[in-house]
């Protein structure tokens, strides 16, 4: 969801500093891992960078990619999964790619003073897939919280889901341009299904449900994640979309309620699954 007006006086209002822009220039991976999965709260506020990488990404950043394809393929065909549902072909490079963003679609927004009772359900309208394919949304992947995903845009392919990737941090409008093509590539999307409500009535849309994804919607996620950097050939930077923009204005506020640790002990089971 976009900062606006409204959600700038929610930051105010709690006293919390803006949080600076991470360092992507930087040689240093560890800090940059870091910096880049640093806690989302209401309001856009992000949080402190972990001291260091939480769970298996200490044993993953900055070391050779160890994923078998033959077993990866093979737990797709277990799962019934096609590689066309989990951004193309795994055999098709993505060698640009360097960050893996993680969003939440923020929508559909709930005026009811609670959240359906069956969100987490086929009957919920949200988790229809194909709707969400029909959006303008720049984005490579949709899960829904049945654990469901589906491929906008390849995995090869550009899809600017985040303001740094369009240089809105860079005033001089040559600059920008610039940045933009460079920048290009480096980042793969993944919006999570998650609908929100109003935490008050004068507020905006800012509130997500507790917990805010599904196991099936987190595990999607790791099998997206491993299919990602096995493309790439490099274990990819997780990234929260609030953290890639932070600082430039209008940015966003999503994932909100994301539990990284739960969401890299399915990584970890599946990479110790299909690891070399």
């Amino acid at each position: 969801m976009r900062i606006t007006l409204a959600c700038l006086l929610l930051v105010l209002l709690s006293g919390t500093v803006a949080a600076q822009q991470c360092p992507f220039d930087t040689g240093d991976e560890n800090r940059l891992a870091r910096c880049l999965i640093r806690p989302v709260a209401r309001g856009g506020n992000v949080g402190q960078a972990p001291e260091t990488l939480p769970g298996v990404l200490e044993e993953l950043v900055g070391k050779p990619m160890n994923i078998d394809l033959v077993k990866l393929r093979q737990h797709l065909t277990e799962s019934g999964i096609t590689e066309s549902a989990i951004g193309g072909t795994l055999v098709q490079n993505a060698t640009k790619v360097r960050y893996f963003v993680i969003h939440d679609t923020s929508s559909p927004e709930i005026a009811a003073a609670d959240f359906p009772a069956n969100i987490n359900d086929a009957t919920w309208s949200g988790n229809r897939l194909a709707t969400w394919l029909g959006t303008n949304t720049p984005v490579h992947m949709f899960v829904n919280r049945l654990g469901e995903s589906a491929t906008k845009t390849n995995f090869s392919a550009v899809a600017r889901g985040t303001k740094y990737e369009g240089g809105r941090d860079i005033a001089n409008l040559q600059q920008r341009q610039q940045a933009r093509q460079r920048r290009g590539g480096l980042f793969v999307h993944v919006e999570l299904i998650q609908p929100r409500r109003k935490s008050n009535p004068n507020t905006f849309f800012d509130l997500g449900p507790t917990p805010g994804f599904t196991q099936k919607q987190l595990d999607r996620l790791a099998l997206l994640y491993i299919a990602a950097s096995f493309r790439s050939n490099r274990w990819l930077l997780p990234a929260f979309h609030a953290s890639v923009d932070a600082s430039i204005a209008e940015a966003h506020d999503d994932p909100q309620n994301f539990d990284i640790s739960t969401w890299l002990s399915s990584v970890k089971t599946l990479v110790d699954k299909v690891k070399q």
